[in-house]
Formats: C-alpha cells, sequence, structure tokens
C-alpha cells in the first residue's frame, strides 16, 4: 500500500482528493494533508508518504519550493503537481524539479487515476533499478571509497585531504564534522549485495555536499557528514540516517543499525569519531527487528568503552548487564576456565555451571520484563544439559548461545533512555493538543531537541510516531466528547485541533472505523 500527502490551500479540493483517492481501486491510502508548504513539511518528514500531491499556488511556501526540499532530502518520494494556471513557467519548473506529473485544475479523476498508475508504476520499478543498475566508472568510484575510508580512519595527513578531496568533487573544508557507523546483516555483504549499497548511497547522497556515504571494508557503511554549526551537522547527520533505514527497509528489506558519533570541529578528530559511532551501534546489539539510531552520547555510562573486566570479584548477573556481543567468548573461556576436561568430576561441576548461568541469564531477562521459560524453554531442559557438560566444547558452545540470547533481549527490551523528556512531550501534546498549529517542530523546540533528532527518539522509544500520538489523542478527545455532550460534530472538531470538520469525520472514521455520527449513536449520548 503506497501512502499519499497531499498540500493544498483549498479545502474543497483536498476533500474531493481525498474522496476520489478512497475511490480509486489502486494500493493507496492517503496518510495525511496541509493547507500550505511550510506546515506540509515537517509533516512529510514525520509520515514519510511515497507520493506528494501538491498544489502549486500556496501561501507561505508554494508547491514547487515544498517538491524542491522534499527532492533534496526525501528522494524516494515521487510527486504529482496540481496547478490552475496552464503557464509553461510552472510546468518546466516542474519538469526541473523531476515531478512524476502536472496536473491541471479541475482535476478530472481519470487524469488522477492515470498519474497515480504512472507514478506506482515508477515506484516499483525503483526496486528492479536499484538491483539492476550497474556503475559505469567502478575504478573512480573505489578510489573514491578508499580516499573516504582513509580520511575516517586517520591514515592521511590533514593537509593532504582537502587536495586530494578535489580529484573526487567532494568539499571536505567545514567547522564541524560528525561520523555515522552503517550496521547491516552480513548477507548484505555478499554476491550483488555492495553493489546495491552503492547504488543506494549515490541515489540518497550524491546531490548532496553535505553528506558522503561510502562503504568501509566489507562489512560496515559509513556517513560523513559536515556543517557549520554542531546544531547543523546533527540535523543533517538524523535526516540522512532516517532517510537511509527507510531505503534499505523500502527496496531491500533490511533492518539496520546505524550509530552516530559526537560532532567534532576538526578533521583530526575523524578516528576518534569513527570509533564512537562504532561503539554506539554495537551496544545496541543484534536480533533487532526494527531499524534503530543511536548516538554516542546516548550510551548508558555503565557501558564503557574499554573492555568488560572479567575479574572474578565480579558478579555474574552484573557481567550479563553490562557486556557487549564482543565479550562473550572472553567471558566464556574465564567462566569455564577451572575446569579440567580430563577430570571426571568436572563433568558435573560444568553441569552445575551450566545450569547456575542458566539461572542468571533467566533472572536477569525476568528484569527486562521478559519470560525466561520463552526465551529459553528450547535449551532449558535438566536431563539434556548433563549430556550437554559431557564436552568442554559443547558446554562453552551452549553458555555461548545463552549470553547471546541475553544480548539480543537486551537490545530488544532496553530501558527508554529518555523517558522524563518523552514523557515531558506527551504532556505537552495532552495540553496543547487543541491547537491546530501545534507541530514536532514546537513540540521538540519546547523540550529543547532538534526536529529530526525529536522524531527519531520519540518513534524509536515508544512505537509510535509524533502525528500517531497526537492523532490518538486528538481522537480519544472526541470520544469522551461525542459520548458524554451533544455538540455538533463541527465545535468538536474545532475544540481539538482540527479546523474543518470534514478532515476530522475522515481522520475519526480512518481510525475508529466509524463516523463520529456513528460512534455517538453507538455509546448512546446524551
Amino acid at each position: 500500500m503506497y501512502r499519499i500527502f497531499l498540500a493544498d490551500d483549498e479545502d474543497i479540493i483536498r476533500d474531493g482528493l481525498r474522496r476520489t483517492i478512497d475511490r480509486v481501486d489502486l494500493p493507496v491510502s492517503f496518510c495525511g494533508e496541509a493547507p500550505d508548504g511550510e506546515m506540509a513539511l515537517p509533516l512529510i518528514q514525520e509520515l514519510r508518504p511515497d507520493i506528494l500531491i501538491t498544489d502549486v499556488r500556496m501561501p507561505f511556501m508554494d508547491g514547487l519550493a515544498l517538491a524542491s526540499l522534499v527532492r533534496r532530502a526525501m528522494p524516494w518520494v515521487h510527486i504529482i503537481v496540481l496547478s490552475g494556471h496552464d503557464e509553461f513557467e510552472y510546468a518546466q519548473r516542474s519538469v526541473s524539479i523531476g515531478v512524476d506529473a502536472y496536473l491541471l485544475k479541475p482535476i478530472d479523476p481519470g487524469n488522477l487515476r492515470k498519474a497515480l498508475e504512472d507514478t506506482i508504476a515508477r515506484i516499483e520499478a525503483d526496486k528492479v533499478q536499484l538491483l539492476a543498475r550497474q556503475r559505469t566508472d567502478d575504478e573512480h568510484m573505489l578510489l573514491r571509497e578508499n580516499f573516504l575510508a582513509r580520511v575516517v580512519s586517520g591514515a592521511l595527513p590533514s593537509a593532504d585531504i582537502h587536495g586530494q578531496s578535489s580529484r573526487f568533487g567532494i568539499n571536505l573544508l567545514a567547522k564541524q564534522y560528525q561520523v555515522g557507523y552503517i550496521s547491516l546483516p552480513q548477507a548484505c555483504f555478499r554476491g550483488e549485495g555492495t553493489e546495491r549499497l552503492r547504488c543506494l548511497f549515490s541515489q540518497l547522497f550524491d546531490a548532496r555536499d553535505t553528506v558522503q556515504a561510502f562503504l568501509k571494508g566489507c562489512d560496515c557503511g559509513i556517513l560523513l557528514l559536515t556543517g557549520n554549526t554542531p546544531d547543523e551537522v546533527q540535523e543533517t547527520a538524523y535526516e540522512a540516517a532516517r532517510a537511509l533505514q527507510h531505503e534499505l527497509e523500502r527496496l531491500l528489506d533490511t533492518v539496520s543499525v546505524i550509530g552516530l558519533s559526537r560532532v567534532c570541529d576538526r578533521i583530526s578528530a575523524l578516528p576518534d569519531a569513527l570509533q564512537q559511532a562504532r561503539q554506539a551501534a554495537q551496544v545496541v546489539g543484534s536480533g533487532l527487528k526494527q531499524s534503530r539510531i543511536t548516538g554516542f552520547d546516548e550510551l548508558s555510562t555503565t557501558v564503557s568503552s574499554s573492555r568488560l573486566e572479567l575479574g572474578a570479584d565480579v558478579p555474574l548477573v552484573d557481567k550479563i548487564r553490562h557486556m557487549q556481543e564482543k565479550d562473550i567468548p572472553d567471558m566464556v573461556n574465564a567462566y569455564l576456565s577451572t575446569v579440567n576436561q580430563e577430570d571426571v568430576q568436572s563433568v558435573l561441576y560444568r553441569y552445575y555451571l551450566l545450569v547456575d548461568l542458566l539461572m542468571v541469564a533467566s533472572r536477569f531477562v525476568r528484569e527486562l520484563q521478559l519470560e525466561p521459560q520463552e526465551c529459553f524453554e528450547d535449551v532449558s531442559d535438566i536431563s539434556k544439559l548433563l549430556h550437554t557438560a559431557g564436552e568442554l566444547d559443547s558446554a562453552r558452545a551452549f553458555c555461548i548461545e545463552i549470553l547471546e540470547r541475553v544480548v539480543r533481549y537486551r537490545g530488544m527490551s532496553e530501558p527508554i533512555r529518555y523517558g522524563a523528556e518523552i514523557e515531558r512531550a506527551r504532556m505537552f501534546i495532552r495540553e496543547n493538543y487543541a491547537d491546530p498549529n501545534i507541530s514536532l517542530h514546537v513540540v521538540a523546540s519546547a523540550i529543547g531537541f532538534s526536529s529530526n533528532y525529536f522524531s527519531t527518539i520519540f518513534s524509536q522509544e515508544t512505537g509510535e510516531t509524533f502525528i500517531e500520538y497526537l492523532t490518538k489523542t486528538r481522537i480519544e478527545a472526541a470520544k469522551k466528547a461525542l459520548r458524554e455532550t451533544d455538540r455538533k460534530l463541527s465545535e468538536i472538531a474545532f475544540d481539538i485541533g482540527y479546523n474543518e470538520p470534514q478532515y476530522f469525520s475522515y481522520i475519526f472514521k480512518k481510525n475508529t472505523g466509524l463516523t463520529p455520527r456513528e460512534y455517538r449513536m453507538q455509546e448512546g449520548s446524551v
């Protein structure tokens, strides 16, 4: 199902297009709307639609300016432009932006359907083209990749970097820098995987001077970000990371973890930034079912950048609580180091060690509010453990398996890092949802975060986007008003932040399956 966002300053046009889109027999759904480009842009960044339908002439920011910004930040979005003016200038500018269709008002439903059909065909072709596309200048691309890898690794003197960067059309002169480490499944680097990743990097970032994306070795990707201020670089980083993860999921069906370093003010600090970004990505752990972006400053203070202390005086549960995946082999070797394989008695000793490890791991996952039986049911048969303990290699493999599961479950059930900030955001929304001008930017500013950063952590930590939470809050308020009052539907719409009763009715039915009138009758309100 492809998601459509609509930007038009005429209420009647938006209402008509919503109805038309709902009636067309195509795999599309309406996900949001705005009356001008300025309001539309943050909503589009939050909702991430596949198709944007926008009027040319709108107040504050016209449709072509909106289309240009969307094309730059979210190049996967396909754009259909509407215009009441049959003027060559608008059509020419639309072509230069790269819109998919240009329709004149009044909109003919047949023309709209044809434009949507053609746009869907292009979206379907995107994946095919990505998989089939071949780079024509492989040598130049590989040299560029090697150059950037040496830059972030500190293998080139700073004096040589700027001279060589011009050879590849790269400008690395900047006041601020940041590094992103892209962790992907190993399958992405096999066969044609690396070529697909390079093509995706090219499609997303070739037109952006402030973002360099490249593969480093055969196990990770790197984002090198530049800008004039720390806030500017961080906004670019989160915007680029979210766009990349969206396309990895949409086109390659791949879950990824992206770690972001602290912002630094000199190119010689990039090796440290690379290490920070790598640590931020790796500490999340493997086995995630959803993509995640993690900043180095978000890491728990209990996780040290040094190796995990494996001394005998450290309780096993603390080792489990703070270990990283890379620590597991050393930890298992230390745990089993007192066992003498030739000693018959060691079989029982290993058995007790395995049982103890399983019990400690079970207590820990219970702390994560998970059921130990569900986590370890297939390996917790006590009668089989004695057989497993019979050989040191099988005992070691069992311990590694248990600890790898712990890291995986810990990553999936990690406690909310920004619980206080998110609760402040929710409280702000609950107190201000009736304001039609409330937006992602407004809420982010209220809690002291940038828009892209707030949007990322809110959705990652709560499992729902800002728009979804705002809509849910408004719908719950509408339900209460419909049950407990006899106020007109238009009054309720205005009371909960919707300026258009028709749009309120549309959103209400989309979220509840009933129109407001049907809900009121069903609930038997006053």
